[in-house]
């Protein structure tokens, strides 16, 4: 009597062993769409610093703290006096990434008032 076909041992080591590379695909997988959410945010974070920063040096700011939220994002503007003749005005912007990782983008100039 010849033995053809798999025995239930080698069934139960191929279903482990797929199973193990199955569930390394999706951490890999999950990983890469973490990844590329938070650096979708972190753009979006430096765009929006970066036009708070150039809408303020338009309006000529000369207020010392302000603080706003824009959906996820939270943007703090400060006005700093460096010497008699110049102000440091710094924009940041902070977001909650994925994995509740607190994240913020600062832009810093020195400016004239």
């Amino acid at each position: 009597m010849g033995n053809k076909g798999f025995s239930i041992i080698s069934l139960l080591i191929a279903l482990v062993l797929v199973t193990i590379g199955l569930t390394a695909m999706i951490s890999v997988s999950l990983e890469s769409t973490t990844s590329l959410i938070e650096s979708r945010m972190r753009d979006e974070a430096v765009a929006m610093a970066e036009s708070y920063m150039e809408d303020a040096i338009e309006r000529g700011v000369a207020t010392n703290e302000a603080s706003s939220v824009v959906g996820l994002y939270t943007r703090t503007l400060t006005v700093e006096p460096v010497d008699s003749s110049r102000n440091r005005i710094r924009v940041i912007v902070r977001y909650v990434a994925p994995k509740y990782r607190v994240r913020a983008v600062e832009l810093v100039t020195i400016r004239r008032p």
